[in-house]
This record gives C-alpha cells, structure tokens and sequence, in this order.
C-alpha cells in the first residue's frame, strides 16, 4: 500500500508540474515538429499538458486500485 502511495504522488507532482511549467519544459526539450502538425499551433505546449493531465489521472487511478495489474 504504501509503494502505491508513493508512486501515484510521484505521478501526480510529475503531471502537474507538466501542466504548471510547460513554457520552461519547451524551453528545455525544444519543440517537436510532429506535434504542430497534429496539434496546430503551440502544439507542443498542448502535449505536455495532454500528457500531465493523462499522468495526474492515471495517478489517481492507480492509487484507488484501477490499475491493480501493475502490482502484485
């Protein structure tokens, strides 16, 4: 129970600081090219914040026992 604890906040600061700090993580990473042309314009910052939205809800869902596959 505990690993489960620890891992799904670990999940949640991840996706939330994907959200919160979208500019500096472009500004890091760069932009991929790929996500403009699926997204549109800025669409890299539009990724990171899909995916920390995606990684806050899977961290909620592996902490209240959606995801019991991952551990025994």
């Amino acid at each position: 129970m505990l690993l489960r604890i620890v891992i799904s906040i670990s999940l949640f600061v991840i996706g939330f600081l994907f959200v919160w700090k979208t500019r500096k993580i472009t500004l890091i990473t760069g932009e991929f090219g790929w996500t403009n042309r699926y997204f549109g314009a800025g669409g890299t910052y539009s990724f990171y914040r899909v995916l920390g939205v995606f990684l806050i809800l899977v961290s909620f869902a592996f902490l209240f026992g959606f995801l019991n596959f991952m551990l025994p």
